[in-house]
């Protein structure tokens, strides 16, 4: 999988999550296992949908560079995203505020970070 084909796959995903979180926060809330009690909750669901959307529409802009500097420095940006993703997700299986369904997201951040440590460090985008 080449740098770009990563931004694609990432910001696809990211966008379409986003887009449910914005639009159905109640639901995503539920399906986590999460109470949707009160609006405060649902307003941060789609606050963090919005963030999603605007990470996934600048990958899926910038595809095109994804081998320059600038996708570099996203790479790597994405992987501490990826990082404290998983982190804040297992600690939130450990906790028992999700559901099951929380190992997803913790499954997710880890298959999607290797993808991410390897083009940001490891090979870094640009460099054979």
């Amino acid at each position: 999988m080449k740098p770009k084909h990563l931004f694609i796959a990432d910001g696809t995903i990211t966008v379409v999550l986003g887009l449910i979180f914005v639009v159905l926060p109640g639901l995503a809330l539920s399906i986590l296992g999460i109470p949707p009690r009160d609006q405060a909750r649902q307003l941060l669901m789609a606050f963090l949908g919005a963030s999603l959307i605007a990470n996934g529409g600048f990958q899926l802009l910038v595809r095109n560079h994804a081998d320059g500097p600038a996708g570099l420095a996203f790479m790597r940006a994405n992987l501490v995203f990826d990082v404290l993703g998983a982190v804040l997700s297992f600690i939130g299986l450990v906790a028992g505020i999700f559901n099951v369904v929380g190992w997803l997201f913790v499954v997710a951040f880890v298959v999607i970070g290797v993808p991410h440590a390897y083009w940001g460090f490891i090979r870094p985008a640009g460099r054979s």
